[in-house]
């Protein structure tokens, strides 16, 4: 059949599921359990082939099947065709047009006095090729003022173009530092990671996160849909308590629209040290000069580095896998990539990329992190912390088909989900205690042990 169309009730007979799908059909003879014992016995003995397949052009686009063994007297029975959908390849972003940021910058002029659901139109039909700054987005968003949803848009492109280089207009034009001075900047940084960051008092910060989501282009193999880029769907605030050099999130006070077990989400732990070891692992293994980067006051030494999957320590993963009842998931240690943003004078790390080096066979094609860090005031004095990150993922969904009155789990569109973090009010976390005084216990209180909590 090259179409589902073409399907009928003969096409559901046994004996043609059975070599449609890889198996035999048993002979005339009535030696039943010769046949069953030979079947068995074929079955003992099997390999495991995988390929990517082409892209599909449309939905239910058959495919055929044929392998062929080189040994004389052999027989491969396998699957004799499937239907490919064109979601189970990763299609090209479906943004109208990619531009630069003096040409969104155009955008915006453009769309000056236009209402609010039209400018976030026109944001939602462009797509970065550069990084924007924190400094341009802080300007445009105060001019969107009122404007609600044009400002989400904005700050989806600004998240999602976190992991760009900046426009080369706003790189120094700086000469390099020599091989003696990037060696004293890695230095630096070393004494910063080994002495400074082991000695963070133990504080406290809001965390407000907004979850952007797209919908996928098409929902199951027959209904298309229309397809929206990156939007908000979600915020959340949450307390996070840095001790003792562990992160722990007070969830008990999160405030937000509370999420289903069957919603896809995003989670990023590490944020406040744990994550800062892949710097320690990227000076171990080499840091690359790549260029130097204007901050908000001072410029920055930015580096690359490369850990391969062998010295990883990064975990990736997903939710979920179509197996069972579709909630088992998926997690690979993998290697990385990315930038490090350095003070070149005081070591500090200003900003940190994670880029996942994944394969195109795994569910996920993208699990990166970016982390920057500026100074913050905690109990009178001034510490570098985390002030904003990005966390961005793009991997296989889960879908539910249902054909024949029979129900099963498969991977649908690939759809991308990105948090935009902020990190803000920090304060000092100390251990409070109160005297009560003119308090008589009584002779059955005395005799109860004290309880910890």
């Amino acid at each position: 059949m090259q179409s589902v169309q073409e399907a009928s009730v003969k096409n559901l007979d046994r004996r043609i599921l059975a070599v449609q799908s890889g198996g035999r059909v048993l002979g005339p003879g009535n030696d039943l359990v010769s046949q069953i014992d030979s079947c068995v016995q074929e079955a003992s003995a099997f390999y495991t082939l995988s390929f990517d397949p082409s892209r599909a052009d449309h939905p239910g686009e058959y495919h055929s099947l044929d392998v062929q063994v080189g040994a004389p007297g052999l027989t491969a029975r396998t699957n004799t065709g499937y239907y490919d959908q064109p979601y189970y390849s990763d299609q090209p972003s479906l943004a109208a047009r990619r531009v630069t940021v003096v040409q969104l910058e155009q955008v915006l002029a453009l769309a000056r006095g236009e209402s609010d659901a039209e400018v976030a139109r026109r944001l939602s039909d462009v797509e970065l090729t550069e990084r924007l700054s924190e400094a341009k987005l802080s300007s445009w968003t105060a001019s969107l003022s009122g404007k609600k949803r044009a400002r989400q848009a904005l700050a989806a492109l600004a998240d999602a173009s976190a992991f760009l280089d900046p426009p080369r207009a706003e790189v120094p034009a700086d000469v390099p530092p020599d091989t003696g001075a990037q060696r004293s900047m890695i230095s630096l940084a070393v004494d910063y990671l080994n002495n400074t960051i082991t000695k963070l008092p133990n504080f406290y910060a809001t965390r407000t996160t907004v979850r952007y989501e797209e919908t996928a282009q098409y929902f199951d193999a027959r209904t298309p849909v229309d397809y929206q880029p990156l939007h908000a769907a979600a915020s959340s605030k949450a307390t996070v308590l840095y001790s003792n050099g562990k992160e722990v999130v007070d969830s008990s006070g999160a405030k937000g629209k509370k999420r289903k077990a069957a919603d896809g989400y995003l989670l990023t732990y590490g944020v406040f040290g744990p994550l800062l070891g892949a710097v320690t692992d990227a000076i171990a293994t080499g840091l690359t000069w790549n260029r130097w980067e204007q901050g908000a006051d001072e410029r920055h030494a930015v580096f690359v580095y490369q850990i391969p999957a062998e010295k990883s320590r990064y975990q990736v993963g997903a939710c979920c896998l179509p197996d069972g009842d579709g909630t088992s998931p998926f997690e690979e240690t993998v290697g990385y990539h990315g930038e490090i943003a350095i003070d070149p004078t005081s070591g500090a790390i200003l900003r940190l990329e994670l880029v996942a080096d994944l394969k195109s066979t795994t569910p996920l094609v993208r699990s990166d992190i970016m982390i920057e860090y500026g100074p913050v005031e905690i109990g009178g004095k001034t510490y570098i912390c985390p002030v904003r990150s990005v966390s961005i993922s793009r991997g296989r969904s889960v879908i539910s088909v249902t054909e024949w009155d029979e129900s099963f789990r498969t991977y649908g569109p690939y759809t991308t989900m990105l948090n935009g973090v902020a990190f803000e009010q920090y304060h000092m976390f100390r251990a409070k205690s109160r005297m009560l005084t003119g308090f008589n216990p009584t002779q059955e209180e005395e005799s109860v042990p004290p309880k910890s909590q």
